[in-house]
């Protein structure tokens, strides 16, 4: 029986990728790297920013200073927020409507924490949450597991009930990992690319509270 639902945030709840691509592009642009914000989302959407940043500057043969890379985006990033943050279209009244249904929320990002407040309280959604669960806490970054059974496990319920709502397919193949049902909202990625997900979506609209007990 499905009592939680666990929310990936970047590209389901906000549309916040392009601000992190284009934060990460500008930043690079300072240790003499180029990638497009496009490039950058399509090969790193889902992955930890210690993760991206380390096999980025290894490509580029450019010596890593990690928290000054990471200090670097946060100001970016920022900045970039200050234009808006917004929710992806009915993200915000499907999290109403599953919390009216007595579902329990979480959310586990691969986002560093002081975004994903920022996100977070930006959108006015924070306490709506009953767990949040960042990136720093897990050791190993989606496709492996750790941060979706470590939001089971801070809720207080078991993985197999639970159901992850993911737009990348490193985060399908987490909650998978995770004997978790998962469902795929084509925000980012083609459904092509989002076969692993036990049902796929191109808007919230699409998905009932039935649907949600029964997958």
């Amino acid at each position: 029986m499905i009592k939680a639902v666990i929310f990936d945030m970047d590209g389901v709840i906000s549309d916040t990728l392009p601000i992190h691509g284009e934060a990460e592009s500008k930043l690079l642009l300072r240790y003499g790297i180029q990638m497009t914000p496009q490039q950058i989302i399509q090969e790193f959407n889902g992955v930890p920013d210690r993760i991206s940043f380390k096999i980025i500057f290894k490509r580029f043969n450019r010596k890593l200073n990690l928290q000054e890379v990471e200090d670097g985006k946060w100001e970016l990033f920022q900045e970039l927020a200050k234009n808006g943050i917004k929710s992806i279209p009915n993200s915000l009244k499907f999290i109403d409507i599953l919390l009216e249904n007595k579902f329990v929320l979480g959310l586990a990002s691969s986002a560093p924490s002081r975004i994903i407040n920022l996100v977070l309280e930006t959108l006015e959604i924070k306490k709506k949450f009953k767990e949040v669960v960042c990136t720093e806490e897990v050791e190993h970054g989606k496709p492996a597991p750790d941060i979706f059974l470590l939001a089971a496990k801070k809720l207080e319920i078991d993985p197999q009930d639970c159901i992850v709502i993911e737009d990348a397919p490193r985060g399908i193949q987490a909650a998978k990992a995770a004997g978790m049902k998962c469902i795929a909202i084509t925000t980012t990625h083609p459904r092509g690319e989002l076969i692993g997900a036990d049902k796929i979506i191109d808007s919230f609209d699409e998905i009932n509270i039935t649907e949600i007990q029964n997958l």
